[in-house]
């Protein structure tokens, strides 16, 4: 089952990266960010709504095929309480970085240089 999902997302990273990295990305981040903060619920419907410039820090050319990006996000979920959803939706405004690999007309994930962007989320966080 896990081969499959893993498959599901391989398509967005470059080649290099290997299967044990997607893993621990989409497996082991998205479980930890999903996990609530007791045994009676989870967070769930994750969904980054919108991506903006970081201003403090530039995106970088790495080379003719790599770039990094320096951005911001707002990432919206909601918290499940037992089977029901609650009406309390969270969210929180964070800046990240990941460097991106041109292959043909696309950019592929090359390296995530900020682990947090798959394992984190906390409706405290406020970096812009």
């Amino acid at each position: 089952m896990m081969g499959s999902k893993i498959d599901s997302v391989k398509k967005y990273f470059d080649e290099e990266v290997m299967d044990s990295e997607i893993k621990l990305y989409y497996k082991t981040g998205f479980d930890k960010m999903k996990k609530g903060r007791t045994n009676i619920g989870e967070y769930n419907k994750y969904k980054i709504t919108k991506i903006i410039d970081n201003k403090n820090e530039p995106s970088l050319v790495i080379s003719d095929d790599l770039i990094t990006l320096n951005f911001g996000y707002v990432l919206k979920w909601r918290w499940k309480y037992y089977r029901f959803d609650s009406a309390v939706r969270m969210y929180m405004n964070r800046y990240s970085s990941i460097t991106l690999k041109v292959k043909d007309d696309s950019f592929l994930i090359y390296n995530v240089d900020d682990g947090g962007f798959f394992n984190y989320s906390s409706q405290y966080t406020r970096d812009f």
